[in-house]
């Protein structure tokens, strides 16, 4: 018999709210410009956001990354690939060890740097953890949404069995059926 998955951490939930400030369902960017990314930021207890176009544009790039190592985890492209992409991030964002019965690993420094180091120490809580690679990107092109894969061996493919999954059945159900000529 499986274990059952681990639950869903407070921490996890952030980063993939994170990951999911950026949709395909429709397109968009929940942060449309610096003040409204600072707000979303301040609204998940992340540290100071961007200041400015340039910062904005650096983290998005930076949830690019994380998305990228999302899609690796799914089974789509090079897990050394996409953490290499996440390490120019790792090498500027300043991380220290808070002492404490637990010590854990947290940010140093303040603004962006800060806010990608916040979001650094959860991925290394849950890779230490064992629950990272249950963070996955969708299936289903139209959608991409970040999920946390609760199937009990961790093969969730869709972030939704409901939707995205009967979607992608229903489509290669009609294609199987389709006549040829």
């Amino acid at each position: 018999m499986s274990a059952p998955c681990a639950p869903l951490t407070p921490d996890l939930r952030v980063v993939l709210a994170f990951a999911n400030t950026l949709g395909f369902d429709p397109p968009g960017d929940d942060w449309s410009d610096p003040s409204v990314a600072r707000g979303w930021l301040a609204e998940h207890d992340l540290p100071a956001g961007p200041a400015d176009e340039g910062e904005l544009a650096h983290l998005r790039a930076f949830r690019g990354a994380l998305r990228a190592v999302l899609e690796a985890n799914a089974g789509h492209g090079s897990r050394e690939a996409a953490w290499g992409q996440v390490e120019p991030f790792a090498r500027e964002a300043p991380l220290y060890i808070a002492p404490g019965e637990t010590p854990v690993l947290s940010p140093a420094g303040s603004g962006l740097q800060a806010t990608i180091g916040t979001v650094l120490a959860s991925v290394y809580d849950a890779l230490r953890a064992g629950t990272w690679r249950r963070l996955k990107l969708c299936r289903e092109e139209s959608c991409r949404w970040a999920y946390y894969d609760q199937s009990k061996n961790g093969s969730g493919a869709w972030c939704s069995m409901r939707i995205c999954g009967n979607r992608n059945k229903a489509r290669r159900r009609r294609e199987r059926e389709r006549p040829t000529s």
